[in-house]
C-alpha cells in the first residue's frame, strides 16, 4: 500500500472519530456527572429562594436580566421577580 494511501486512510479514520469520545472518556464523564448530581441538595425552591434573597437585594434587576435574560424567559421563578 503506498504511503499516500496510508495517510489518506489515517486522515479519514481521524475525521470519523473527530468530536467523539472514547468509551473510557464517556464513562469518566458520566461518573463525574453522577457525582456532581448527587451533591445537589434536595430542598424546595422556596428554601433556595430564601438562601439567595440576600444576594437579590445587592444585584439590580437590570443586571440580572442582562446576564440571565428577560424575565419572560423565566416564568414562575420567584428568584427573578422584582423585590
Amino acid at each position: 500500500m503506498p504511503k499516500s494511501e496510508v495517510v489518506r486512510a489515517a486522515i479519514a479514520e481521524y475525521h470519523d472519530k473527530l468530536g467523539r469520545l472514547s468509551e473510557r472518556e464517556r464513562l469518566t464523564m458520566l461518573r463525574a456527572f453522577d457525582d456532581l448530581i448527587s451533591k445537589i441538595p434536595g430542598r424546595s425552591a422556596a428554601e433556595a429562594d430564601r438562601e439567595l434573597s440576600p444576594f437579590d437585594a445587592r444585584v439590580p434587576p437590570a443586571v440580572v436580566c442582562v446576564v440571565i435574560g428577560s424575565r419572560r424567559d423565566l416564568p414562575g421563578l420567584s428568584l427573578y421577580d422584582p423585590v
